[in-house]
């Protein structure tokens, strides 16, 4: 389970409004679309709630060391923050390449860079599509070395819905144990996009060491027609994570011509204190 990790206020805005069934837009200056001048004024009249859909990459902030995926920590992000310390992109093609069926129904988000080495189409979004919702509550205990997580049965809890005062403490003075809901989000990850991934930023990013993924954003968006096809427009961050994910180790284990799942957990980086 990776706990390490942020939810923004601008996912947090989509969730009450999608609750209150209420007209939804997002607040100027707070989506990837205007950070990367991506269908930036795009206007949707309908009543409709982005979604998560898309996943973008980061070489920023500070990387995972040890253990410390395990602990019940923030990322280096603030919950007001709407994009990544250093996006990178997913896909680099010369301007104008055409893509693969592939490539068009995997990557979104695209932008022509202008380098020294020439015009690219950078493609900064991957779609997800995947994902495994856990019904369940669970309980969480942090004070141990290892944290260990124990479904809660609610069927025989009889104090949920006969509750008693309880004296709340502060998270000063807690004792460790939270409650948490899940959600897997499977990032499917393929030789190809592995190398996509590295050999494009060689090209833009000459400079930048790329060998380890040390962010991710999660995004919400709604998706639609472009000129150049399908496109994400309302691109909001709704989750920061931590990772440290090294680009090489990942290929020279992935077995060949086969793909590699990552798991992601959502909601349980969020953490209610029991």
């Amino acid at each position: 389970m990776i706990i390490n990790s942020v939810k923004t206020a601008y996912g947090l805005k989509i969730d009450i409004a999608r609750k209150l069934n209420v007209v939804y837009k997002p607040l100027l200056n707070t989506t990837i679309n205007e950070r990367l001048n991506i269908l930036p004024n795009y206007e949707i009249v309908d009543k409709i709630y982005p979604t998560l859909n898309t996943l973008m990459i980061g070489v920023g902030g500070t990387p995972l060391t040890g253990n410390s995926s395990l602990n019940l920590r923030r990322a280096n992000h603030s919950v007001k923050d709407g994009f990544l310390f250093k996006n990178i992109p997913m896909l680099v093609k010369p301007m104008g390449t055409q893509l693969t069926e592939f490539e068009k129904t995997t990557y979104r988000l695209k932008r022509v860079e202008n380098t020294l080495n020439g015009d690219y189409d950078c493609y900064y979004g991957l779609v997800l599509d995947n994902f495994t919702y856990d019904n369940n509550i669970y309980k969480i205990n942090n004070i141990v070395s290892t944290p260990n997580m124990s479904r809660i049965d609610t069927e025989t809890d009889n104090s949920i819905l006969s509750p008693v005062p309880v004296v709340n403490k502060d998270l000063a003075s807690f004792n460790g144990e939270y409650i948490v809901n899940t959600a897997k989000v499977n990032i499917i990850l393929t030789p190809d996009i592995i190398n996509n991934i590295t050999e494009g930023n060689v090209l833009i990013n000459p400079d930048l060491n790329i060998n380890n993924i040390t962010e991710i954003a999660l995004c919400t968006s709604i998706e639609v027609d472009s000129d150049y096809g399908k496109e994400m427009a309302w691109c909001q961050v709704d989750y920061f994570i931590d990772v440290n994910l090294d680009m090489q180790t990942i290929l020279n284990t992935m077995p060949d011509n086969k793909t590699m799942s990552y798991m992601i957990d959502i909601g349980g980086m969020e953490p209610l204190a029991l």
